[in-house]
């Protein structure tokens, strides 16, 4: 999905705000991705930042740092379900 964002788009954010050069606001990406995971019944685990999580290990994966980003992402989404 993030590879389909990127090819349409100019800008340097996979998801563009209405500004240019800047990113979508954080609590309206935030406010769309509960909205669908609600119509699709994902459970509350499944965050925004699940795919920002596959994003990172992709890019790491590209360029060899797999290891290092792998356990920053596990301290992450560790410290999200502690906040849940």
């Amino acid at each position: 999905m993030l590879k389909v964002r990127k090819t349409g788009t100019k800008s340097l954010w996979v998801f563009p705000g209405d500004s240019r050069g800047a990113p979508i606001p954080g609590t309206s990406l935030d406010r769309q991705h509960d909205d669908v995971r609600d119509n699709l019944k994902l459970t509350k685990d499944f965050v925004v930042h699940s795919a920002e999580a596959e994003a990172k290990a992709e890019a790491a994966a590209a360029n060899g740092t797999q290891g290092v980003v792998e356990e920053v992402v596990k301290v992450e989404n560790d410290r999200l379900r502690a906040s849940v």
